[in-house]
């Protein structure tokens, strides 16, 4: 099978997916706008629509469905990592810790609450449950 695609094409179709991606999400992230994934419905009293619409006309593609790729479109430009706020750890249990992104409040793979006291040159002083 081969492919006739330029690099236009290629970044043209970039930049969609990702003016796609980025419309979504900041859909979901205003109040009253809810996404049922089950029925990939999305739910806004109408004004909401509107005022929507009216910042991004890109919205009404999600008017009578969300957006089925919304999971494989943030695997690609949901980046937004701060290193500040992460740490991994290797140990000889190979825990993994992160922060979670909205609060300083540290998620462990492993369950522990205890916190005792990390440092490290490249992240600095942080509080991170360990056994």
């Amino acid at each position: 099978m081969q492919f006739n695609l330029s690099w236009t094409d290629i970044v043209e179709q970039h930049q969609m997916l990702k003016k796609r991606y980025l419309t979504f999400k900041a859909m979901l992230e205003v109040d009253g706008v809810d996404w049922d994934r089950n029925y990939n419905h999305v739910y806004a009293l109408a004004e909401k629509w509107i005022g929507m619409v009216k910042a991004n006309d890109f919205v009404k593609a999600f008017y009578h469905k969300g957006d089925v790729m919304y999971d494989k479109l943030e695997s690609l430009f949901g980046y937004e990592i701060h290193l500040s706020n992460a740490i991994i750890e290797l140990s000889s249990e190979d825990k993994v810790l992160a922060y979670k992104n909205s609060s300083k409040n540290p998620i462990s793979v492993d369950g522990s609450d205890e916190e005792q006291e990390v440092e490290s040159s490249n992240v600095g002083s942080s509080k991170v449950p360990r056994k």
